[in-house]
């Protein structure tokens, strides 16, 4: 069949059928002629009395057609995909458009051909609709409305970013900084033409109050969330562990924690445990050569090996060598023990104590005039002032003053002068009008009190020691000195408060000066120990004690005294020097060379043998023996060397 409604061209005037508002009109034909036909399409369902016809179909008036036509809805998918870690999602939007068709008007024919008209239904999605499915999967946080809208919007099927996580904030690492090397540095000088390697090798050192090592805390990150809203912790930062060992103390500031040294020493710091600690103690394990480098140290120095020509071991504590010393220097401030024989070396005990004796010299003489002056001061009694000094000051009564009449005039004159020092205005010929520097304890009348002179006198040589304090060089000893010496200044000029009180002041602040000075002098006591030396230089503060064969053809000196206390204990060659006591089983030998031993006036010497040639030397009295001696002992009786032997007593009467 054709497809149009009229198959002649022309409209019949009955059997024909036609489409009009959506409903299908039928004229029927005459009797005895054949009635329209009506085609459906795909678009319109057609049911004729309740069954779907598919293909052309008669049809009369009587007929039931219902016609349907076809709807397609659109369609839609949200799909939702998010990374493994939740810090991203992304959502992916397909859609169709769908259709819905109406039935055209068809004219009349007899041949029908039912047609459909098409409408297009958009596929819409709306930002809600997104929203709704990532709030199904439990997407809460981080979500990008403009990237919601886009994605409903442009429907491209490709997936769109439209949520984000927050990432955590990763915090800072601790950090531990060592403002000392913590190993042996090898430091050579790059402007020296010529290099000793023995000297290159530096060894860390820390002192007594000094900052070794800073760090700074970690600073904690700060979280972050996932998509789902779930918090990702921040990762921890690096903590490195820290410790306060022996020697050290731990001082919080702010973001950093300082390492603080309590103790002159060698700095260590175990990684494993994060112990920070400072030794008194450096360990050479085995030989101190051109490996190790020469050693110098803070603290005590110990070497398990030997100590080999050229070679120096320098410590501020004790030196402990367990092998023999050949051609070294060997210097401590403390004690210097050596377990095997020295040669050809110089070893030195003590610290040089020189410069602390001058102030302890300067102390002893301000103690003293101070003493004295608190004599006639009222009210002024000291108990600061070491008792050797009050009972030697006991002993030196001041005597009487003579010619009272020129002493007078002689006082007003220093009157005079100690008030310009204290800031008083006098003159000489106003003296017994005048304010002294001593107020409220000088009289009025010096010529009617004698005794004030006396207490004048012993102000000023008090002010003439201080000002002698205060020129000497400070500048090497403790801050707490300095501020002590600064302070005598302040109590002579302060004119306001009474004498008695202020002498009390000046002893007290005396003591800082006093302790620091016995501080420095015990240092300096320091004894060398060794079984045997030869060809060396030996030197102790204190005691030099030798315990095995003896000393041979070395200088030794002692501040206090000599012991050669070995099997055979021998001295022999040289010159051995001591203050109290040189005590030795054996002096000299069988060769020419002469051995000296040598001891102050109040020291004494003691030999079980003393071979000739032996000088023996007591303060400005000296022997020479000759022949072999037995229990020997020098000494110094009613100013007479009085030597004591077995085979009787000599007596030397000049030296």
């Amino acid at each position: 069949m054709g497809s149009d409604n009229n198959l002649e061209g022309k409209v019949p005037e009955k059997g024909w059928a036609k489409v009009e508002n959506g409903r299908v009109i039928v004229s029927d034909p005459e009797p005895g002629e054949m009635g329209p036909v009506i085609v459906p399409c795909e678009e319109i369902q057609v049911s004729v009395n309740g069954r779907i016809i598919w293909g052309p179909t008669p049809v009369s008036s009587r007929d039931s057609i219902v016609l349907t036509p076809k709807k397609v809805e659109p369609k839609v998918s949200i799909g939702v995909t998010v990374e493994s870690d939740g810090m991203e999602a992304y959502v992916t939007v397909r859609a169709e458009d769908g259709a819905e068709w109406t039935v055209a008007d068809v004219p009349a024919s007899s041949y029908l051909n039912i047609r459909a008209e098409k409408h297009v239904i958009p596929a819409e999605v709306r930002p809600e609709d997104i929203q709704a499915v990532l709030s199904q999967k439990g997407i809460v946080f981080g979500i990008k409305a403009d990237a919601v809208a886009k994605a409903a919007r442009e429907k491209s099927g490709e997936p769109v970013l439209v949520a984000e996580g927050l990432e955590p904030k990763p915090g800072k690492d601790g950090h531990l900084e060592f403002l000392v090397p913590m190993e042996r540095v090898l430091d050579l000088p790059a402007d020296s033409l010529r290099v000793d390697f023995r000297d290159t090798v530096k060894i860390p050192m820390v002192k007594k109050g000094q900052v070794t090592a800073v760090k700074r805390k970690p600073v904690p990150g700060e979280p972050g969330k996932t998509v789902f809203g779930k918090d990702v912790p921040a990762p921890k930062p690096e903590d490195p562990k820290l410790r306060p060992g022996k020697g050290v103390i731990l001082e919080e500031e702010g973001d950093f924690v300082k390492v603080v040294a309590i103790l002159d020493g060698y700095p260590i710091y175990r990684a494993s445990s994060g112990v920070y600690e400072v030794d008194e103690i450096y360990r050479v394990n085995g030989d101190v050569n051109l490996a190790s480098g020469n050693i110098k140290f803070v603290g005590t120095v110990e070497v398990s090996g030997n100590v080999t020509d050229g070679m120096k071991v320098y410590a501020e504590g004790n030196v402990r060598i367990r092998g023999t010393v050949t051609g070294a220097e060997i210097r401590a401030w403390r004690n210097v023990e050596i377990g095997g024989n020295v040669f050809q070396s110089t070893v030195v005990a003590g610290r040089d104590t020189s410069d602390i004796k001058k102030w302890d010299d300067m102390i002893r003489t301000i103690e003293s005039r101070l003493l004295a002056l608190t004599e006639l001061v009222p009210g002024a009694h000291i108990a600061a002032v070491p008792q050797e000094i009050q009972e030697d000051q006991r002993q030196k009564p001041i005597d009487a003053q003579e010619g009272q009449e020129a002493q007078i005039q002689e006082t007003q004159k220093q009157k005079a002068q100690m008030g310009q020092m204290q800031g008083h205005e006098a003159a000489p010929q106003r003296a017994q009008a005048a304010q002294p520097a001593t107020q409220g304890v000088a009289g009025q009348d010096l010529k009617a009190d004698a005794s004030r002179l006396g207490l004048l006198d012993r102000l000023r040589a008090l002010i003439m020691a201080l000002n002698a304090l205060n020129k000497m060089d400070a500048s090497k000893t403790p801050a707490v000195v300095r501020e002590a010496i600064a302070k005598t200044r302040e109590i002579l000029a302060d004119n306001r408060t009474e004498l008695g009180q202020r002498l009390r002041r000046l002893a007290s602040t005396l003591s800082v000066i006093r302790s620091w000075v016995e501080g420095e002098l015990s240092g300096g006591q320091a004894d060398v120990l060794l079984p045997y030396c030869q060809n060396c230089t030996i030197e102790s503060a204190r005691d030099i004690v030798i315990t095995g064969q003896g000393a041979f053809y070395s200088t030794l000196t002692a501040g206090r005294s000599i012991k050669a206390s070995g099997s055979t204990g021998v001295i022999r060659g040289g010159e051995a020097r001591a203050t109290d006591l040189i005590q030795v089983r054996v002096a000299g030998g069988q060769g020419a060379t002469p051995t000296v031993l040598r001891v102050s006036e109040k020291g004494r010497i003691i030999a079980d043998e003393v071979y000739p040639n032996t000088i023996l030397i007591v303060g400005r009295f000296k022997a020479r023996t000759e022949n072999l001696q037995r229990s020997v002992k020098a000494r110094i009786v009613n100013d007479r060397l009085v030597v004591n032997t077995m085979s009787g007593t000599v007596e030397v009467d000049s030296g």
